[in-house]
């Protein structure tokens, strides 16, 4: 005897019980209907600017706010917004496929769109998981992506917008940008700012921050507990285990500098000279150097007080300038501020012959007044890092107060703002920074005072935090015009070889023997 249907076993009143329960649950389902954002949520919504951004901490409803932005694109109901005409194009990028998209992403677009918008109502006709593309029945679609991708997977066709679900790397997030222009379409970013202060906070949040009236984008900055739904208890109960920095990120959005910060003890409210510094005859005037020419070149000049502690009291920083311009600057700024220099160091690269000329940096500076000894600064990047490290703590003198041994002026802001953002470089990807040891090498990017300062700092002595004692410089150190005695002008030639085109050597030869620094 075949097996009768379930449903036949069923009476009317079952049927209608069901039916009842069904629709019951379905009323109880987000719904784009239904969506009653919060006050932050409405903010970003409600804005009329092209590029906008919305972090906050965890759970402060960003990424619903996002896949609702996104869902009254498509069915073309935003209630702030004219849509294009045409279907509109869309596309949503997140961290992964796995993780970010089908565990998050996907779960609340089935959850917020309502199937009526639904090609047949039904979410398997609608999607596409080949291709991950959701089609809507007014031919209007949304294209999902993920960080993970190759760049070349972001080109293509125009959209109407892009979405973000957490922090793009910037190279994706203009591939993107350039699919808006035909259509002057709109972006946002949803996130929450653990990584720190990257691209987004230099490009989009601080000129947001310095100039919010006037600014081309719109930034909404949302507490974890601007959520109705999330107790104050719980929230507490998460982050109570973060230190302060995380947890300013995870709670508040707040952009901070995390663990990729190189120099972890930089702080402009104790190394930025809160007083008018003067230069002083006891004081050696030392600068440095780093070299580039698109990438720009950094001069430094620093004071060395006869107790070790140390001031940068000057910068410049600029691209696109010959060795004959950067001459005259420097002399010129030295002659008018009466500074009598000590010592040139910098760059080791200097000292290497260019191909186009046939001499190098160094013996190209020496022609126009400027004396360099760079033998001996090591190439090791992690020595002078080490270094600056030393000398940004305070000195344990009661007479001084806790200052700390190297510090700058505000006229510095160049290097002031490379200290507090320059990173280790990181991977291109969360899933290779995942299953990969910590790269060891910064982030080649605006980097360049901060370098100059490194050549500096890897002349200066070890400190000892013990039993620190009066630091004698050497007498014996050549200053600039000494130097120039042992320059060999006839000898600087194409076929000299570089060992011999100069004799910095000797500089830093006494200049490393001399008995500068603690005593044993």
């Amino acid at each position: 005897m075949a097996a009768r249907n379930p449903v036949q076993q069923l009476n009317t009143g079952d049927i209608l019980k069901m039916f009842g329960e069904r629709l019951a649950e379905s009323a109880a389902l987000p719904n784009l209907t239904r969506y009653e954002p919060h006050k932050k949520q409405s903010l970003f919504h409600q804005s009329i600017l092209k590029g906008r951004l919305y972090i906050g901490g965890n759970r402060a409803g960003k990424t619903i706010a996002n896949v609702l932005e996104c869902i009254m694109w498509i069915t073309k109901t935003h209630p702030w917004r004219k849509m294009p005409v045409e279907p509109v194009r869309g596309r949503l990028v997140c961290v992964d496929f796995k993780n970010g998209l089908d565990k998050i992403i996907l779960p609340l677009f089935k959850q917020w769109l309502p199937s009526k918008y639904l090609i047949n109502n039904s979410w398997e006709d609608s999607y596409d998981k080949n291709h991950y593309t959701l089609t809507l029945a007014n031919k209007s679609f949304i294209e999902f992506m993920s960080y993970e991708q190759d760049l070349d997977k972001f080109a293509g066709t125009s959209r109407h917008f892009c979405s973000f679900d957490e922090e793009p790397p910037k190279t994706i997030f203009n591939e993107c940008k350039a699919r808006l222009v035909d259509t002057h379409g709109d972006w946002w970013i949803s996130m929450t700012p653990v990584d720190g202060m990257t691209w987004v906070y230099e490009d989009i949040y601080e000129p947001w921050e310095k100039d919010p009236v006037n600014t081309r984008y719109a930034v909404v900055q949302a507490d974890m507990l601007d959520n109705p739904h999330i107790s104050p208890e719980a929230a507490e109960e998460f982050l109570s285990g973060l230190d302060a920095k995380e947890r300013a990120a995870r709670e508040k959005g707040s952009f901070v500098n995390l663990g990729g910060r190189v120099f972890k003890s930089f702080d402009r409210d104790i190394h930025k000279v809160n007083y008018d510094f003067k230069v002083t005859d006891e004081m050696r005037i030392y600068t440095s150097i780093d070299i580039g020419w698109a990438h720009p070149t950094a001069w430094l000049w620093h004071a060395v007080e006869p107790n070790g502690h140390i001031t940068t009291f000057h910068e410049m920083v600029d691209s696109f300038i010959t060795i004959e311009e950067w001459s005259q600057r420097v002399l010129e700024f030295e002659r008018t501020s009466n500074l009598r220099i000590y010592m040139r160091t910098g760059d080791p690269a200097l000292k290497q012959t260019r191909s186009n000329t046939g001499t190098s940096d160094i013996m190209e500076y020496s022609k126009n007044g400027i004396y360099l000894a760079v033998e001996g600064v090591p190439r090791e990047v992690n020595i002078g890092l080490v270094k600056i490290e030393q000398y940004m703590r305070p000195d344990d003198d009661p007479r001084e107060n806790n200052r700390p041994f190297w510090q700058y002026t505000e006229n510095c802001r160049i290097l002031e703002h490379q200290m507090e953002r320059l990173r280790w470089a990181t991977y291109a990807s969360k899933k290779l920074e995942f299953e990969n040891a910590p790269k060891g090498t910064i982030h080649k990017k605006d980097d360049d005072a901060p370098d100059s300062l490194r050549y500096f700092m890897t002349l200066m002595p070890d400190l000892k935090f013990a039993n620190l004692k009066q630091v004698n410089p050497p007498q014996n150190l050549l200053n600039a015009t000494q130097a120039a005695e042992i320059f060999d002008y006839d000898r600087m030639n194409a076929s000299a070889p570089v060992e011999d085109e100069l004799s910095s050597s000797s500089i830093y030869t006494l200049y490393s023997e001399s008995n500068y620094g603690m005593e044993n």
